[in-house]
């Protein structure tokens, strides 16, 4: 992923796919520490979600009116600056 062609304020979306299914996250990337993109923790019924490796998540983002997909991309908790983010 190149951190250039990444905002700070854009929105992506995480496509997330597990037994069959494909669920998708919209949200605003808040932070942009290093090589990682901060978002707010993406929860379901009130309850943050952990990814682990039976699920396959991708990394969508438009670029000049163009989708870039980056696939198979690491989803984690993490700490930072006082927060909790994926």
């Amino acid at each position: 992923m190149q951190e250039n062609m990444i905002v700070k304020g854009g929105m992506m979306e995480l496509e997330v796919k597990i037994n069959g299914k494909t669920l998708n996250f919209k949200r605003e990337i808040l932070h942009i520490v290093n090589d990682s993109i901060l978002i707010a923790p993406i929860k379901v019924n009130d309850q943050t979600v952990g990814f682990n490796e039976a699920c396959r998540t991708n990394f969508l983002y438009i670029i000049d009116g163009k989708l870039m997909i980056w696939e198979n991309v690491a989803v984690t908790l993490v700490r930072y600056d006082g927060g909790v983010y994926h």
